[in-house]
């Protein structure tokens, strides 16, 4: 039996048939056991779902990568097209509910994925992408990092002298928008990965592993050093990075309002009301452009054994307002608070040590700022626990944060626009 949120989207949602079976993780374990022919568990990574068109699912199936997809009968040549172009990848259908399995390969938004693993076509895509970077064993099967359907692929791979090369696939702009940002950052502080190859065709890149551990785990204090390293990451000049104007984060936010108010629509005058507060807001700032991280959030930035911080995924890097990166980070946490990864002393006690080093490396962020994009990122992140399976009571995480974000605009009141 589906819970009460998963069975009302269910029941407003009949135009896909499938979609039931993907959001029902226990049916979906018995379903993906039997078609695989051995007991696995079934725990979604991320999932894109479209009211009417699609759910597609990464799943881990105890181990093994899948793409679960599950279209509307509307999108049957799309859901043929798929059948017929990946069809070494895919391992097999339900064709009574529209519904395919197959590894990451079968992915038609991302078809480099395909290319890097394929043992006999791997080496041709290397030997393009790698023409003057890092030695590889092309024989060497990529270990998957992140995936994201039709979104983003990223793995690992070994080379020769015992280092690893990031592979990310992504649609073609995507692809080139990322590579252009490695480009720009890759001389200067803070530490960032080095392109090492980009084939635009394929929508592939090849970056620098940057060794270290994760600031997302390590103790508070870590946070200091990377809070200057975002400082500096803002005080340079990088002319060549894309802007980021402040109406593209206000349209972030409308179409994160109109995602909750899909998934859960008691939520949706709020998620409305609040988006156009926040785009007013918005709107009003004046711009700033210094080079920005876009994403920014601890797991963000890797400590090295020398102690030296850097700054990895710079796929939204550009030019923008640098109060955005630290509302983001702000907001990351609080979302870690109402997830129960982190209580309120430990996370203002982490925040503090972020602020007190971007301070200390003369981070030019405004701090008047800062709450308006805290609570844009709020809204922004309501749909993430229902995305990336992150709790069962995903309705409930997302209307606590959708209260953040109203707290954090109403905490606006008394300050200057």
């Amino acid at each position: 039996m589906l819970p009460p949120a998963e069975q009302s989207l269910v029941d407003r949602d009949p135009d896909l048939p499938g979609l039931r079976l993907l959001l029902d993780s226990e049916r979906l374990t018995h379903w993906l056991t039997s078609l695989l022919g051995r007991p696995v568990t079934a725990r979604r990574r991320h999932l894109r779902y479209k009211p009417g068109k699609s759910c597609v699912l990464h799943v881990d199936a105890s181990g093994q990568a899948l793409l679960v997809a599950a279209t509307a009968p509307s999108e049957a040549a799309k859901h043929a097209k798929t059948l017929e172009r990946s069809a070494g990848s895919i391992i097999g259908t339900a064709p009574d509910l529209q519904i395919l399995v197959g590894t990451p390969a079968a992915d038609r938004d991302l078809p480099g994925v395909a290319l890097l693993t394929d043992a006999d076509r791997r080496p041709l895509l290397l030997h393009r992408l790698l023409r003057t970077g890092a030695q590889v064993d092309p024989d060497a099967e990529p270990t998957l990092l992140r995936y994201k359907p039709h979104r983003r692929w990223v793995g690992l791979l070994p080379t020769y002298s015992g280092d690893h090369i990031v592979l990310r696939v992504q649609r073609p702009a995507a692809s080139r928008a990322a590579a252009a940002a490695l480009a720009a950052l890759v001389a200067g502080e803070p530490r960032t990965p080095r392109l090492i190859g980009f084939y635009e065709r394929r929508g592939v890149l090849a970056a620098e592993y940057l060794r270290g551990n994760s600031a997302q785990s390590a103790p508070a204090e870590v946070l200091e050093p990377v809070g200057r390293a975002l400082a500096a990451l803002h005080r340079r000049s990088c002319p060549a990075l894309l802007e980021q104007p402040l109406s593209a984060e206000a349209r972030k936010v409308r179409a994160a309002a109109g995602q909750l108010g899909a998934l859960l629509p008691e939520l949706a005058d709020r998620a409305a009301d609040l988006a156009g507060l926040i785009t007013a807001r918005l709107t009003t700032l004046p711009e700033v452009r210094v080079p920005v991280h876009g994403d920014f959030s601890a797991d963000q930035a890797v400590i090295g054994p020398d102690g030296r911080p850097g700054l990895i995924d710079l796929d939204s890097a550009g030019l923008g307002d640098p109060a955005a990166d630290l509302g983001c980070a702000q907001a990351t946490m609080i979302q870690d608070v109402v997830l129960g990864r982190l209580t309120d002393t430990e996370q203002q006690h982490r925040l503090a040590m972020l602020h007190a080093g971007y301070v200390a490396g003369g981070g030019p962020a405004d701090a008047d700022r800062v709450p308006v994009h805290r609570a844009a990122h709020l809204l922004r992140l309501t749909a993430e626990p229902f995305r990336l399976g992150q709790t069962a009571d995903w309705a409930g995480a997302a209307d606590a944060l959708l209260t953040e974000a109203e707290t954090a605009v109403a905490d606006l009141a008394g300050v200057r626009a």
